[in-house]
């Protein structure tokens, strides 16, 4: 098998650290190998990787990956970096 994921799933989010807290049990029980998980952080007030790490770190922190901005680059340009950071052929934007 190759290190390449077949499947990039992106988050990109501002200030719904509650929101994905909710959702992503549901969606991290759902990947496997062949699927990445990136959230863009567009710089929250919260840092979604403060939010997250207790629920990451019991998942083994796995296929899961956050990057936050250092500025708030805005909605339409956070989507946009969906493309940018997916490693795989395929990408699916939540």
């Amino acid at each position: 098998m190759s290190d390449i994921p077949k499947l990039s799933i992106v988050i990109p989010s501002y200030n719904r650290n509650t929101t994905v807290m909710a959702n992503l049990p549901t969606l991290i029980a759902q990947l496997n190998p062949e699927v990445e998980l990136l959230i863009l952080d567009n710089c929250s007030k919260v840092p979604l990787s403060e939010t997250l790490a207790p629920l990451i770190a019991a998942q083994g922190g796995n296929c899961i990956k956050i990057i936050r901005h250092a500025t708030n680059i805005g909605a339409a340009a956070n989507i946009l970096r969906s493309f940018e950071v997916a490693s795989g052929p395929w990408l699916w934007i939540l």
